[in-house]
């Protein structure tokens, strides 16, 4: 075999290289070189049979730990199997068996031998099935200790394998430490980013969230998860499988093809909203529950317009499901967040996580049937919740329709104790 592609692995041209070449077999070679990234290393997993992925160094939430690589790649001239050669800079616990290169700045850590193709399939029913019983020959084992060796891409008339280096050895978790957002997608290359979402401590397994790139496990399901965290979903089926509050909270961080099939799924509609300047959603955590609220970021004097905003109106029958997205982040709104009238309503965007007060510091006033402004009727101070009274949303005339109550908690000495709107 000629492995040309392992010097530019060797001398530092390239950290990730992928080829396929001949033998005297029936079948071809494939061969992935990955260098492992200064600050990581692959070792072997206690807990189970197989590899993680660890800290050698300290990382800080938000710091980029590297950028990966994947090939899209068609195995099925390699017998559906290939060999996975990893490197690292760090001679010491490298492999004696180097290739002598002058400038040489990597060094063979170990080689994997890997003919188990782990698939996602993106195709109809039918052509699933086809592939499972095809494919079944070259599955060792359901059990599943690492990420991802290879995800089936259907294009066309061809399945690719979605085939990743070093990091094929990094774990899931339900409460994952990065995340991987795509840098660039070709017909035969993946590249993106490794994100630290929390600080990363040393000697820390780095861990990922398998349902940000899973739709379905189609054959290689985690029945039981072992993460250990504390919101462990007990399995890891894939996206499919998760609930509505959560697939929208992971939105933001999953692959674009899984949030285009998520949406049509569903028959979710994505509303854009932006944040005027001067205001925040805050999130806060009460008994388990997360709430939303909106907050000055910066002070309003009595008669000052906070904010503007134009409502879309709706037919009081829509039963359109909205998700809006603000500043990358997904919510998903419910009726309770709208303004009924008597024959419509309005989804108001951003503006549906303003709190309710008997004693409010803001003032609705419409300027046209869509458009209203709020207005501060006390000083508000920077961090302070923006409220108005649901009960005197009066638009030109139109009062709310009254058909929505609840138990008000404002707390003031004028409050009404049920709220009507």
């Amino acid at each position: 075999m000629n492995l040309v592609k392992e010097v530019d692995i060797v001398n530092g041209t390239r950290p990730f290289a992928f080829e396929i070449v001949d033998t005297e077999d029936e079948f071809k070679t494939a061969v992935i070189y990955s260098v492992i990234p200064q600050g990581l290393a692959v070792v072997d997993h206690h807990a189970f049979e197989g590899k993680k992925i660890v800290a050698t160094k300290a990382f800080k939430e938000g710091d980029e730990l590297y950028v990966g690589h994947a090939v899209l790649v068609d195995l099925s001239s390699a017998n559906n199997a290939y060999s996975l050669r990893l490197y690292s800079k760090n001679r010491g616990i490298a492999n004696a068996e180097f290739i002598d290169v002058p400038s040489q700045k990597y060094f063979l850590v170990d080689e994997f031998q890997n003919n188990t193709v782990h698939s996602v399939l993106e195709a109809d029913d039918a052509t699933k099935r086809q592939v499972r019983k095809n494919a079944s020959n070259h599955i060792l084992s359901t059990k599943v200790p690492h990420r991802y060796n290879g995800i089936l891409n259907k294009t066309r008339h061809q399945l690719k394998n979605q085939v990743y280096g070093f990091d094929g050895y990094m774990n899931h978790s339900c409460d994952a430490n990065t995340i991987h957002p795509l840098i660039r997608r070709t017909h035969d290359e993946i590249l993106y980013k490794a994100l630290a979402l929390r600080d990363i401590e040393v000697g820390e397994e780095l861990t990922c969230d398998y349902a940000l790139f899973d739709w379905a496990c189609d054959g290689h399901e985690i029945e039981l998860c072992l993460c250990g965290s504390k919101n462990c979903r007990g399995r890891m089926v894939g996206f499919e499988a998760l609930g509505m509050k959560e697939k929208i909270e992971l939105l933001p961080f999953v692959e674009e093809e899984i949030k285009e099939k998520f949406i049509r799924c569903c028959n979710l509609t994505i509303v854009t909203s932006t944040l005027p300047e001067g205001i925040d959603i805050q999130k806060v955590k009460n008994d388990h529950l997360s709430e939303h609220h909106l907050v000055a970021t910066k002070r309003y004097e009595v008669g000052e317009v906070v904010f503007s905003n134009q409502a879309i109106i709706l037919p009081r029958d829509d039963d359109t499901t909205f998700v809006l997205n603000i500043s990358g982040k997904y919510f998903l709104l419910n009726r309770d967040h709208f303004i009924h009238r008597e024959h419509y309503m309005e989804m108001v965007g951003f503006d549906s996580f303003m709190d309710h007060s008997c004693d409010p510091n803001c003032k609705m006033t419409y300027t046209k049937r869509d458009v209203y402004e709020m207005t501060a009727t006390k000083t508000i101070f920077r961090g302070e919740k923006i409220t108005c009274n649901y009960m005197q949303m009066e638009c030109f005339g139109v009062c709310t329709a009254g058909i929505e109550s609840f138990k008000c908690g404002c707390g003031e000495v004028n409050c009404v104790g049920t709220v009507i709107c």
